[in-house]
């Protein structure tokens, strides 16, 4: 004898949703438009979180819940593969604890689906080749959606200048961007003032101008590898500091830089012996106090807090 877990009241049919796992009511938003509506509206908010990878074979996305993968979603899909009523996804294999799909739809409609049904908190990438068009369209639906970019992760720059432009300004965004990418001088981005970003790492910065530099003053934390400036021009930027320091906390910078040359001109500095090691010190115009180290070869500027 069957019976439909539709006819139930909200609050029956709430309380039995608590006690099935994602994987089941995935399933069951399936079923119908109807279900869909539902099971939607009756499910609290949970900390799903998305990570879109985008590697050398495909494009997928993972699902996490209490940083545990619970789902993986490929594109595309095989015929002998079994489909649902909607054609939508399709069973594939278990990789341990996680369930793995594929979705015949593109993201953009794969991202409707599960942010109304799951109630994403954030969306995350790992870029494991130059990015394609299709990961472009991906990020323009999730800044569409006002879903919060979390870390990312891109490990190497679009050798196309345009698309590279469009990249940066699409995780202009992102909370964590880590960038390993190559080193080319043809690079040219001049809109890191729009970056408001808890951490970003940079793995090889030969490129970045004295101005670009400058304009990551409202990220959080800034580490920046190999950086090709002189003495002069690393003065400079910390003369624009002393001016406007904005929201930074922390700038690292890898290079060939003196330290003792790296503060001359500097209003109310001075200088601490911290282990063996100097410490410099300048005040910024509005009274912030930053320390000036070096670490190896790392000067490291950090805000007095």
């Amino acid at each position: 004898m069957s019976f439909s877990l539709l006819r139930l009241p909200d609050l029956a049919l709430e309380e039995i949703l608590k006690n099935f796992r994602h994987k089941e009511i995935l399933f069951l938003a399936q079923t119908s438009q109807r279900a869909r509506r539902r099971i939607s509206r009756l499910i609290k908010s949970q900390a799903f979180q998305i990570r879109a990878v985008d590697d050398s074979f495909s494009l997928f996305v993972q699902i996490f819940y209490e940083d545990r993968e619970i789902f993986r979603i490929f594109t595309g899909a095989q015929e002998e593969q079994i489909n649902w009523r909607f054609k939508t996804l399709f069973t594939d294999w278990y990789q341990e604890n996680t369930w793995v799909c594929h979705w015949r739809r593109d993201f953009q409609e794969l991202m409707n689906f599960l942010n109304e049904l799951f109630r994403i908190k954030q969306v995350s990438f790992q870029i494991c080749k130059e990015p394609s068009s299709s990961v472009l369209l991906f990020l323009d639906h999730i800044t569409a959606m006002n879903l919060k970019i979390g870390k990312v992760e891109w490990s190497a720059f679009k050798r196309n200048q345009e698309m590279t432009e469009k990249f940066l300004m699409a995780f202009r965004g992102a909370s964590y961007l880590e960038i390993k990418g190559f080193n080319s001088p043809s690079i040219r981005f001049n809109h890191f003032h729009l970056f408001r970003m808890d951490q970003l790492l940079i793995r090889d910065a030969r490129w970045m101008t004295v101005e670009n530099i400058i304009d990551l003053r409202n990220c959080k934390r800034v580490n920046l590898d190999f950086v090709e400036l002189d003495t002069a021009n690393m003065n400079q930027i910390l003369w624009k500091l002393t001016k406007n320091p904005g929201e930074i906390q922390e700038l690292r910078m890898t290079g060939d830089i003196k330290l003792r040359g790296l503060v001359k001109g500097l209003n109310n500095v001075r200088v601490e012996k911290g282990g063996r090691a100097l410490i410099y010190w300048f005040t910024t115009d509005n009274g912030v106090q930053f320390s000036v180290t070096e670490d190896f070869i790392t000067v490291v500027i950090k805000r007095d807090t």
